[in-house]
């Protein structure tokens, strides 16, 4: 299991970001002939997907936010009430024996194209806008997104290899003094696999070097938001 600081970021950031869609989606539709309906993308499928796969088997997550009434989980005889995130955390490393893997190659492909996919949607919807209302540009806000990247640096890229990939444009990466070719999603994947096999399926302690600057999860996203604009076109 993750640690419990970043699955409560994870809920955090779906938390948010279902709000967010729900207020949207209520101020659309009090604009349109139709009820709008914003709640699902395909940034937390793709998050969902991967949590299915390493720490959240039955979907419990999914159960948590979308499909329960009275949080309450019955087993057996015993009645278990999971109403907050820290509850869902307790409840998850309580009934899974976690045994760290790599994920398939067919479910990483699947996230990317996922990933893919609700760029270009959350675009489409972005200039609708612009052409809608008199500003300059808007830029789309994802906290599905955020979260899923937060659980796959927790679960298999400990190197973050595939943020570089997808937001730095890396080609190749340096191990050792070689060159490794992460071109294609499948040699990233390739490569991916091979470093978490190196790792042990663990995620490595990080050794903070004093004289650098640390950056907050806020700045880091805020560096993503710049290069998906930059990739855009627009700035």
């Amino acid at each position: 299991m993750i640690e419990r600081e970043e699955f409560l970021k994870i809920m955090n950031r779906i938390e948010k970001q279902h709000k967010r869609d729900m207020a949207f989606s209520k101020a659309l539709s009090e604009c349109c002939d139709n009820i709008v309906n914003l709640e699902w993308n395909k940034s937390l499928d793709a998050l969902l997907l991967l949590a299915k796969e390493t720490i959240d088997p039955d979907e419990w997550i999914n159960w948590f936010f979308f499909d329960n009434s009275n949080h309450e989980i019955i087993n057996g005889d015993e009645q278990i009430i999971v109403d907050t995130h820290e509850k869902l955390y307790e409840f998850l490393t309580s009934e899974y024996t976690h045994v760290p893997k790599m994920i398939k190659k067919a479910t990483f492909l699947e996230i990317l194209k996922l990933q893919k996919e609700q760029d270009e949607a959350s675009w489409k919807l972005v200039r609708a806008i612009e052409n809608y209302i008199d500003c300059q540009y808007a830029i789309p806000s994802d906290s599905y997104h955020e979260a899923l990247m937060i659980l796959i640096a927790n679960t298999f890229d400990f190197g973050e290899t595939y943020s570089y990939w997808l937001y730095e444009d890396g080609k190749s990466v340096g191990v050792g003094g070689k060159e490794f070719d992460i071109s294609t999603p499948v040699k990233l994947y390739n490569f991916i696999a091979q470093e978490f096999k190196e790792y042990g399926g663990k995620k490595p302690e990080r050794v903070v070097d004093p004289n650098a600057k640390t950056v907050t999860m806020e700045e880091m996203f805020e560096l993503m938001k710049q290069q998906i604009l930059k990739n855009h076109g627009l700035c």
